[in-house]
């Protein structure tokens, strides 16, 4: 039996999981107003039902709230670690501040490293597991015991039902490397804010009259995925949808709806937009 913690950001996946047999929902309590967060905004979490033994998961989402979530996930596992518990582990289904994975001038830190090291260290977690996270091949991962879940062929073979003749590309090379295969177009880096997507004539142009399905990891603004699409859509692909694992922005996933065909979009962050559930990934993983 495996005690599942669902933070406040993972609320949605409670649906897939409470009849789950393998697993049992550890409610979270709520203050005086019946809330999780008192009047001055800070966060505020009991776990008043915690079961005496067991594996405990804490599930938890990075977004919309990064700040919030990450206090919210410590004072659970706070809870835990003050209560005894030793066999505990935390998935993520979004990784908050993913994106700060690589050191890009002097002055900064690996944020994302600090997170997942803070939690092995100091609360004793046992294992960490992640969907899609953008630091998929940091070198600074070796010696965590950390698990990267991939909903790359979940997302595909959703494509696939309704567009069986899709060309499958990556709007970057940085995810051509996490797919280990997709053709994408170089993207230039030149600092923490900016970047630079080349024009690749040979790979637009081969993807003329076709039905062509943009993946990437995930949409923020969505710049990316648009500046791909605004280049690609020159040299007649017949349609262009977009594949994306995390809708980090709404404003960027109502973008990509706006100038693609078709959106299709995990619930790993919770989003109206989404149409993939990730939740049998995540008990895939855990059992």
């Amino acid at each position: 039996m495996i005690n599942l913690i669902l933070t406040t950001s993972a609320q949605h996946f409670r649906v897939y999981f409470e009849n789950r047999k393998e697993f049992r929902l550890v409610p979270l309590g709520k203050n005086k107003d019946g809330k999780n967060a008192f009047p001055d905004g800070e966060v505020f979490v009991k776990l008043p039902d915690l079961p005496k033994e067991g594996r405990f998961v804490v599930l938890h989402s990075g977004a919309p709230n990064p700040n919030d979530g990450l206090l919210e996930l410590e004072i659970i596992l706070s809870i835990l670690k003050r209560e005894g518990k030793r066999d505990v582990e935390v998935f993520f289904s979004y990784v908050p501040y993913s994106m700060q994975d690589k050191l890009h001038g002097a002055g900064e830190t690996i944020t994302a490293e600090d997170i997942l090291r803070k939690l092995v260290s100091y609360y004793g977690v046992k294992k960490i597991f992640a969907i899609d996270p953008h630091f998929h091949d940091g070198a600074w991962l070796s010696g965590l015991p950390f698990q990267s879940v991939s909903a790359h062929e979940t997302l595909l073979s959703a494509v696939r039902k309704e567009y069986p003749d899709a060309v499958f590309v990556a709007p970057d090379m940085g995810h051509t490397k996490r797919t280990k295969g997709l053709q994408g177009v170089q993207k230039t880096r030149v600092d923490s804010y900016t970047v630079h997507l080349a024009e690749d004539e040979a790979l637009f142009g081969s993807l003329r009259g076709k039905a062509v399905a943009v993946v990437d990891d995930l949409v923020e603004t969505g710049g990316t995925m648009i500046r791909f699409e605004e280049a690609c859509k020159k040299y007649g692909p017949k349609e262009m949808v977009a594949v994306v694992t995390h809708g980090l922005l709404p404003e960027g996933v109502a973008r990509l709806q706006k100038n693609y065909s078709k959106l299709f979009l995990s619930n790993s962050i919770a989003e109206p937009a989404s149409t993939i559930d990730v939740a049998p990934l995540i008990e895939k993983a855990l059992l």
